[in-house]
């Protein structure tokens, strides 16, 4: 309000009085300021402002007020610091004044205010935007928008925006014609995160050139797949350009999904076929398990590239999902396993049904890959389809490996033998090489009866093919029948191929020529038998001795049965010690001292089986005066069964004069298992000899009698390191005690047997607990000791010496170098 009279005093001296103590003269002079018309009026007001001391408190209320209802724009800078103050009464007057301001430059002040923590000041400043401003506060808004979404003024705008209906007006702004126009207009748009601006961002990937896809990239990237999903559909279901396609492409793509159902969706309701392709080309080139479904669902697509790209996905989806069954690490695998189950059951049944219109021939062989990892998928049916579509049945398992082609051939042929008559008739005139071993496996499957009709059938169609080429095929079973099929050919070359034959690394292959020579009776028949007695595989060499005994002199045979008495075949040392044992029992005794310890045990029982006098006269020699021949006894009794006449001769013997004839006995008495003995064997543990009270420890430890376990506890603490080592294994195999601290023990003993008598122990426990007390002793200058420790780490846990190979393969010594060379085989 203008006075219609002018003050007679100078705005310096009216200021002066705004300070004074009487509140009518401050009012007064206040009033006069307010309504002054002099020139210099507001540089005073401004100037008093700028240099007003901190404690005039009252007097910078009233010219921060007189800032305000003047309307001094040039007060604006001077306002903006004392909204940082810290009391409030500043503040709000400073913001009230500059809503009595209302420009730019104000408005650009005080919206960072909408995150005050006073309440009124925040409410003042909203209302003020609303009230004040209206849409023209829209420019100012958008320059104070925070990158950080999460912020709190990022909210208070985007709320103010929403309220003052101003996004409708941007998005209005930007539907201008003018591409630079919506440019411009973009710049805005990117500051939020509103999904209603996803189809402008499309819209103006029509037009956009190289330099401005890759902000729409960037502002896309900031939405889920979900949210622009349902806009990309609307923009790709018409006759969408090249421009909004890559941007569609680069939003979606742009993401690292971990699901992508609803892009196969979206792929599939592309009318356009050179779109659906572009976006499933991109969607199908890393296909995990979860997406096996959706991606199915698009098989039957009229476009053969399409079911193409959807056949190979799935291919390899399932290829993958086999992988990861067979890794022991996998920690998914009941989850993969119902998923897989899920895939098989769903072909199986479109497979059955016949009713696609397009991709009928990509479920099949679908159906054909998933039944290679389950061959009962096909069991059912296999025969029917090679009847029905035979051709087409062995494309479908013509990837497989040939094992498995035969696995599944093989089981249709055993539930209906005419299925090989089938395979046979589809031959040819020139058959492939893979067919033709197929049909020579099928020798191994069919019953005697019909395999020689399909055998005879089979080398009618053989004619004009070089059957000996087969002899060099890596599958044995291959090898036999083409062996096989030359003895029933017969001619010049059969004893040649024969004699190759014997030198074949299978056994089976070795077995049929030898017999085949025996039948052919071959020229050079005996020095085969004699070469082939000599063969690693027990059938062979247990054929070959068998019919040398009609081939060869008996002196010759017999000396040739004394060279194969130490086989380690179970079967040739029955038939061998059996001859052995009718030509002497005294050539077994005198021998038994260079006789290993199984062919002692296996010789000993024959020679007592054919001859039950034997255990009369070893109870005869227990009783001799020659100490070598008492001692032979007990050891040959301990290798062979001894009844109740054997072992009362053993007690007897237990005090024996010898040493070694005790030790001997009580290990004797100790195999025989008879728990009534523990009595007797505990006398054993006053002997004088260290090796016979070691023998006791270990034979009562043999019995598993838990009586056994308090009477060897003693022991723990002996001085004789095999005595103490037996006694552990004793009590630890009988009542599962606790021998580690007693190992520990040993391992800190200054005698080296006795730290490799504890390594042995832990060995024989194999607890991995125990590995952090064996590992050390790798490094141990002492052979035994390493090698012990070596043993024991590799029965525990053979991962372990891993970190140790390095150092120990470099080892003088050979037997540490043996022992790595059969462990690396577990360690592969």
């Amino acid at each position: 309000m203008i006075w219609p009279f002018q003050s007679s005093q100078k705005p310096s001296a009216l200021i002066e009085e705004l300070g004074s103590s009487d509140p009518l003269v401050r009012k007064n002079a206040f009033t006069q300021l307010a309504d002054s018309e002099d020139p210099d009026c507001d540089e005073e007001i401004l100037g008093h402002l700028r240099n007003l001391p901190d404690s005039s408190s009252e007097l910078l209320l009233a010219l921060i007020d007189l800032v305000g209802k003047r309307g001094i724009e040039d007060g604006v800078d001077l306002l903006k610091p004392l909204l940082q103050e810290d009391e409030n009464t500043l503040r709000t007057a400073a913001l009230r004044a500059l809503n009595r301001i209302p420009s730019q430059r104000s408005l650009d002040i005080i919206i960072p205010l909408l995150t005050d923590a006073d309440l009124v000041i925040r409410k003042e400043v909203r209302e003020a935007i609303i009230r004040l401003y209206g849409e023209n506060a829209m420019g100012a808004l958008l320059r104070s928008v925070p990158s950080d979404h999460a912020s709190p003024l990022y909210f208070e705008i985007s709320s103010l925006l929403d309220e003052m209906n101003l996004f409708s007006r941007m998005v209005e702004n930007f539907s201008h014609p003018d591409l630079e126009v919506r440019k411009f207009h973009f710049q805005n748009l990117v500051k939020f995160h509103r999904p209603e601006f996803i189809p402008l961002y499309l819209q103006l990937g029509e037009s956009a050139v190289s330099s401005l896809q890759g902000k729409l990239r960037n502002a896309l990237s900031e939405y889920s797949p979900e949210e622009i999903i349902p806009y990309a559909q609307k923009a790709l279901a018409g006759n969408p350009t090249k421009g909004v396609v890559q941007t569609i492409d680069d939003a979606l793509f742009g993401h690292n999904l971990e699901f992508k159902e609803d892009l196969f969706k979206l792929a599939a309701g592309i009318q356009k076929s050179e779109l659906r392709i572009h976006f499933l080309s991109r969607l199908t080139r890393k296909v995990d398990p979860f997406l096996f479904q959706p991606c199915l669902d698009l098989i039957d697509d009229p476009s053969p590239r399409i079911r193409t790209l959807v056949f190979d996905a799935l291919a390899s989806i399932h290829k993958t999902t086999i992988g990861r069954l067979a890794d022991p690490n996998e920690e998914k695998k009941t989850l993969l396993l119902k998923l897989l189950e899920d895939w098989r059951q769903r072909i199986a049944s479109l497979a059955a049904q016949g009713t696609m219109e397009n991709g009928l021939l990509e479920v099949t062989r679908l159906f054909f890959i998933l039944a290679e990892a389950d061959h009962s998928l096909l069991g059912p049916v296999f025969a029917r389809l090679l009847r029905e579509q035979f051709t087409e049945s062995m494309a479908g398992i013509s990837s497989w490996p040939s094992e498995d082609q035969f696995e599944l051939i093989s089981e249709t042929v055993r539930k209906d033998t005419s299925i090989a008559a089938v395979i046979l008739s589809g031959t040819g005139r020139n058959p492939a090489k893979s067919y033709i071993k197929l049909l020579f496996k099928l020798l191994t499957v069919l019953p005697e009866g019909e395999r020689e009709v399909f055998k005879r059938n089979l080398e009618t169609r053989l004619k004009g093919i070089r059957i000996t080429d087969f002899m060099e095929n890596s599958d044995p079973d291959i090898r036999t029948a083409t062996l096989e099929i030359l003895c029933d050919i017969g001619g010049e070359s059969l004893p040649n191929v024969l004699e190759e034959a014997l030198k074949d690394l299978s056994p089976k292959v070795r077995t049929f020529a030898l017999q085949g020579a025996i039948k052919a009776r071959h020229p050079r028949m005996a020095k085969i038998l004699e070469d082939a007695t000599a063969d690693p595989d027990p059938d062979v060499a247990l054929t070959a001795i068998k019919n040398l005994r009609s081939a060869l002199p008996a002196d010759r045979f017999n000396a040739l049965l004394s060279k194969l008495v130490g086989s380690p075949t179970d079967e040739i040392r029955a038939f061998v010690l059996k001859e052995i044992a009718k030509v002497t029992k005294q050539r077994y005794i005198a021998n038994f001292k260079n006789l290993s310890a199984e062919v002692r045990k296996l010789a000993g029982s024959a020679i007592l089986k054919l001859d039950g006098s034997f255990i009369d006269q070893l109870i005869g020699e227990l009783k001799s005066l020659d100490p070598a021949s008492r001692l032979r006894a007990a050891l040959i009794m301990e290798n062979i069964q001894v009844g109740g006449k054997g072992k009362e001769a053993l007690m007897a013997a237990m005090k024996d004069p010898s040493r070694k004839v005790r030790a001997a006995v009580v290990k004797t008495l100790g195999v025989t298992g008879d728990k009534t003995l523990l009595t007797q064997l505990i006398e054993f543990f006053n002997d004088p000899d260290e090796r016979v009270r070691a023998n006791t420890i270990e034979a009562i430890s043999g019995f598993g009698d838990a009586r056994a376990v308090q009477i060897l506890l003693p022991f723990l603490e002996d001085p004789n390191n095999r005595i103490r080592a037996n006694a552990a294994i004793g009590v630890w195999q009988i009542g599962k005690v606790n021998v580690v601290p007693v190992v520990q023990k040993m391992l800190v003993h200054s005698d080296p047997l006795m730290k490799a008598s504890g390594l042995w122990v832990l060995g024989e426990v194999r607890n991995e607990g125990v590995l952090n007390l064996i590992l050390p002793f790798l490094r141990d200058t002492n052979l035994l000791i390493r090698v012990n420790a070596l043993k024991a780490a590799a029965k525990i846990k053979p991962e372990a010496l891993k970190p140790f190979l390095s150092s120990l393969r470099q080892d003088s010594s050979p037997e540490i170098r043996k022992i790595l060379t059969d462990l690396s085989f577990k360690l592969i």
